[in-house]
């Protein structure tokens, strides 16, 4: 049996993250995919997902984003693929909004360029939108679009460039740590590992049952819409409306001119 420095379990966007990050150090790293890289039973599934950085969930976030974001464009520069997609993201609601207001005071404490608007600019700028007379909204210009399947497969080209091994169609059927190490139990054998990182989405209380009280696997539906003739949304930003206390925000993602 191989003594490995990392096992990977699930090469999705974390994971594939993962093993190429573990490559970049010179780890001997084996990741383990049941499914195809980038298939459609995953978290990773679809062409686009939102990025930003003037995170109104709380401003200790951006430190991270800001360093994501950076590891998205090296992996752009490594693999040629074009991950993001800079349309710009727009937070809107009315005039006691937290969102809106909690995504300025991140830009403020980051020194990020995000432009706070009143109703007025909203209707200007962004004519897609019929906003009430006392909206607010904040708009951060390098923010948009990342390319969730080709960030996973770009990845994987980069971290096997550089020696790390993917194993497709292998099952794990347990991870057991002792003093010594990481065992892997697979369909094809045990693997062992100084560390393991468990990757696997929805499946993860599977291999990890003390997890599962903690973990609430859902279901996210999206719906698609075209424009109406005559309508070009090949300018418009992504997008949330924060609806006030007590209501879910709806959002939602720009065009992708790949797509």
């Amino acid at each position: 049996m191989s003594r490995r420095d990392l096992i990977v379990v699930g090469v999705g966007a974390v994971g594939s993250a993962a093993l190429r990050a573990a490559s970049e150090l010179g780890a001997n790293v084996l990741g383990i995919e049941l499914h195809a890289p980038a298939h459609a039973c995953g978290s990773s599934h679809g062409l686009s997902r939102i990025f930003r950085h003037a995170y109104f969930e709380h401003p200790d976030y951006v430190p991270l984003l800001r360093h994501s974001t950076a590891r998205f464009e090296s992996l752009e520069g490594e693999s040629g693929a074009r991950l993001l997609h800079r349309c710009g993201m727009l937070v809107m609601g009315d005039s006691r909004s937290e969102t809106v207001s909690g995504s300025l005071a991140s830009a403020r404490r980051w020194n990020l360029p995000v432009d706070g608007l009143d109703a007025t600019a909203l209707r200007a700028r962004f004519p897609w939108f019929a906003v009430a007379d006392d909206a607010i909204g904040a708009f951060e210009a390098n923010a948009g679009i990342v390319r969730p399947e080709a960030t996973v497969h770009a990845a994987l080209v980069v971290a096997r460039t550089r020696g790390a091994e993917l194993r497709v169609g292998s099952r794990v059927r347990s991870i057991v740590e002792d003093d010594a190490g990481v065992t892997v139990e697979t369909d094809e054998g045990p693997e062992r590992a100084a560390a393991v990182i468990v990757a696997a989405g929805a499946w993860t209380s599977l291999l990890m049952p003390e997890l599962a009280p903690l973990l609430t696997v859902t279901r996210q539906v999206q719906a698609w819409f075209a424009p109406t003739a005559g309508t070009d949304a090949s300018a418009m930003p992504c997008w949330l409306f924060d609806r006030g206390p007590g209501r879910r925000a709806i959002y939602g993602l720009a065009p992708d001119p790949l797509a």
